[in-house]
């Protein structure tokens, strides 16, 4: 065959599928009939039923061609299907009607994570997307991780990270998955969202699906899109007096310890109507037997919005929801807390407001010490490097992520000459008495690299095997605490700090006023000064571009003590993701707790203790080399 005889053939097969009437079979029922769930990515794999989650079957064939339906949005707790869903609609789109379709994800590494994840096993596990669509070949630029070719169209996965991934692309079909987590401006070039939104401005039949799980209240870009649907809620009926009723976190009805905060028997579900419990198992048939109905009936949109509590039988059980919730509870983390109101219930959080009273901090100090009080298990410190001095401040964690300041120290002199860093390594050196009389060393040390860099890499290179490590502070909304250790310097583990989350984590903990978990204490030594620059900052909101975002700004010019408790919570997480990767915080807290006190015991037990003996050494670093 000629070359003008390959080329007629292609365009012969693309205007005839471009030509051919849209397809009768709508999503759910492509997915029913075609989709074949991976083995390796699917907790449940083997053919799809749309009956296992029946609340999605009205989202997607919102999604099919002969839907009139623009814009579909969805607010969704986590793994509830949403995303499936997407997946279910980009097949039914390559096999029956092809044209070009993005999906978007919040950074190019996750784009890069899914596709290999969840798009290219489908399409290995699904026969009528695996004839259609080539094994990826990075050599191969028209199939590869992140671009998808077939008859008539192809799939374009992106990053809403990268302005490119919006360029010189027109989309007829548009998924923007998990959009809370985009960022708020890309490149200087605007909204991401915006951008990928108009790349489907060349097609009048275009089609887009917007899912994410909500954030923070008057920021959350899902909020702000479902509020311009019609928004729809899932009615189920009582399986007592068949009542159809939104399931809701009040209607959840449990008994617990309100000592340890154990669940004490299982979680039912009491009618709104008729008052009656429901025990779980009867949710199959309130799922299949629900409806969807909008609460803003006449707009053109879709929007739906679905929480945990409709999670099918054998995925996330009402006990398992009402069980975060006493954790968060017992722990008094505002932290879990939020987790749990934007994954569970699928809703936004709202900021109680973050300044803090300097006075009040002040007036909370206690006397203790000069030993480390009884209930730390473990010692961190932070470091900030300024011009003319270093600040270090060393802080003690019991259970629960309860915290006692320990001691504050400033090292004055030329952070370009060495005396000072000699003065800052006998300083991170130094032995402390605890309580039960035995001497104990600092086990995570975190050293902020955002000025001084050159210098900080130079202490710090030769130290890490001490548990000395460098850090870089990020403002970016929604970042964990700590993230994996870059490598990119050489003989440098760098490690990546939250600070937005570290800081909402703070000024949480600081409103926390009994004392237990969560707890802040402060010795009587600290004055005045340290409690004005722990609150110097204030969280403020904005609006950008037509967004609005939080954002903490200063207060006064002086700040050093709240970014060095931010540090000692990240030398503190460190020390998890090092020598405990298989644990939470807490749980490692707990371990160190009873690891301690069998050592301590077995000292006691064996080994006799004169008065004019000098104390022993229970461990150091707290065994956690």
């Amino acid at each position: 065959m000629t070359t003008k005889e390959k080329a007629y053939e292609v365009y012969k097969t693309g205007f005839s599928l471009g030509i051919r009437p849209a397809p009768r079979l709508t999503v759910s029922e492509w997915a029913d009939s075609f989709r074949t769930l991976p083995r390796r990515s699917s907790a449940e794999p083997g053919k799809w039923r749309t009956s296992r989650t029946p609340y999605l079957r009205e989202i997607m064939d919102s999604l099919s061609a002969r839907s009139p339906i623009e814009q579909v949005k969805f607010v969704k707790a986590t793994q509830i299907g949403g995303t499936e869903a997407g997946c279910n609609w980009f097949g039914y789109i390559a096999h029956l009607c092809p044209s070009p379709f993005m999906l978007v994800l919040p950074t190019l590494d996750l784009a890069e994570k899914h596709s290999k994840q969840k798009i290219t096993p489908t399409i290995e596990e699904t026969e009528e997307l695996k004839t259609r669509i080539g094994e990826s070949k990075s050599r191969n630029s028209s199939n590869t991780t992140l671009i998808k070719t077939f008859p008539g169209g192809m799939l374009v996965v992106s990053g809403a990270n990268s302005e490119s991934s919006f360029r010189n692309v027109s989309i007829r079909y548009l998924h923007l998955s998990d959009i809370d987590g985009y960022p708020s401006d890309v490149d200087n070039q605007g909204d991401p969202c915006g951008l990928a939104k108009n790349r489907t401005d060349a097609y009048g039949n275009r089609k887009i699906y917007i899912e994410s799980t909500p954030t923070i209240r008057g920021i959350s870009r899902i909020e702000q899109e479902y509020e311009d649907s019609d928004q729809r809620k899932y009615y189920v009926p009582c399986p007592h007096c068949h009542e159809k009723q939104v399931l809701m976190w009040s209607g959840i009805i449990f008994e617990y310890d309100k000592k340890d905060y154990k669940l004490l028997n299982d979680a039912k579900y009491s009618c709104f109507n008729c008052g009656s419990l429901i025990d779980e198992y009867y949710k199959t048939y309130m799922l299949e037997n629900g409806e969807w109905i909008p609460g803003n009936p006449g707009h053109p949109y879709r929007g739906y919005h679905l929480s945990s509590l409709y999670s099918p039988i054998g995925w996330l059980s009402w006990n398992d929801i009402v069980r975060e919730f006493l954790k968060a509870k017992k722990n008094n983390d505002s932290t879990l807390l939020k987790k749990w109101t934007n994954t569970r219930l699928a809703e936004t959080w709202e900021d109680e407001g973050e300044s803090l009273s300097d006075n009040a901090l002040f007036n909370r100090r206690e006397k203790y010490g000069p030993e480390v009080p009884e209930q730390v298990v473990i010692l961190t410190a932070g470091v900030d490097i300024q011009d003319d001095r270093i600040e270090v401040g060393v802080e003690g964690w019991g259970l629960a992520e309860e915290s006692w300041g320990i001691e504050y120290k400033v090292i004055y002199g030329d952070v370009t000459k060495q005396e000072v860093w000699r003065h800052l390594d006998v300083f991170l050196s130094k032995n402390y008495r605890h309580a039960t009389g035995y001497t104990w060393q600092i086990s995570s040390i975190a050293i902020d690299s955002g000025d001084n860099t050159k210098h900080v890499y130079e202490f710090v290179r030769p130290r890490q095997a001490r548990n000395i490590w460098a850090t870089k502070g990020s403002n970016t909304h929604g970042l964990p605490i700590i993230s994996k250790p870059s490598k990119n310097i050489p003989g440098i583990y760098l490690y990546h700090v939250g600070t937005d989350t570290a800081k909402n984590l703070i000024f949480g903990r600081l409103k926390i006023s009994e004392q237990g978990a969560g707890y802040i204490h402060f010795p009587f030594e600290f004055d005045d000064e340290y409690f004005k620059q722990l609150t110097a900052e204030k969280k403020i909101s904005k609006i950008r571009k037509g967004f609005r975002f939080h954002e903490w700004v200063k207060t006064r010019n002086r700040n050093e003590a709240l970014d060095i408790k931010v540090l000692n919570i990240a030398a503190l997480h460190i020390a998890q993701s090092r020598h405990y990767p298989n644990y939470t915080v807490s749980q490692m807290l707990d371990k160190l707790s009873n690891d301690n006190e069998s050592k301590r015991k077995e000292v006691e037990d064996h080994i006799p203790m004169p008065q004019n003996r000098p104390r022993r050494r229970l461990v150091s670093k707290v065994d956690i080399y």
